[in-house]
């Protein structure tokens, strides 16, 4: 049992149901759209569930230790130096990037709208802080704001930033 995780584990459950007990008495859907308490409904119930899992998880004996066996692909041996956890060491660097990055687009937001500012945010933590310079990652930098730009302008109605020009999805 590793004690430290159960702890954890329940902390975060009782945290999740108390979170969702108070979300219950906000309406979740008002007029067939999702209401102020859909949001935290979802979340607390996540966070319920996954503090259940990782307590549960904890108290399991330890498995066999499953390692990859054959070639490691060139991302990862490129990058497996970043993975200590010395507190001067890399990892400590990608974490001060990743925040330097978000302090530079949080006032670009409003500038250049939020799609744009997201795909900048993506291609640098992408092609930059990680060194992910591949077709899916250039994929992702254009469709993922685009989708997450429709489903909460369309679907949630929720409105972003768009931008000082005011062109839509594209934020600009």
């Amino acid at each position: 049992m590793r004690k430290a995780d159960f702890v954890f584990g329940v902390v975060v459950g009782l945290v999740g149901v108390g979170a969702l007990i108070l979300a219950l008495q906000m309406r979740v859907f008002a007029g067939g759209i999702p209401g102020p308490g859909f949001f935290p409904v979802l979340v607390s119930s996540g966070l319920a569930v996954l503090g259940a899992i990782l307590a549960w998880q904890s108290l399991q004996e330890k498995g066999v230790e499953v390692r990859a066996v054959g070639a490691v692909s060139a991302v990862e041996a490129r990058h497996r130096h970043l993975s200590t956890d010395d507190q001067g060491g890399p990892s400590f660097l990608r974490t001060a990037a990743v925040w330097c990055g978000y302090v530079v687009m949080v006032p670009l937001l409003y500038v250049l709208g939020f799609t744009l500012t997201m795909m900048v945010m993506l291609a640098y933590l992408l092609f930059v802080v990680e060194g992910r310079r591949t077709a899916a990652s250039a994929v992702a930098v254009i469709v993922v704001p685009a989708a997450v730009y429709t489903l909460f302008a369309n679907l949630l109605q929720i409105d972003l930033p768009p931008g000082i020009f005011h062109l839509g999805v594209l934020g600009i």
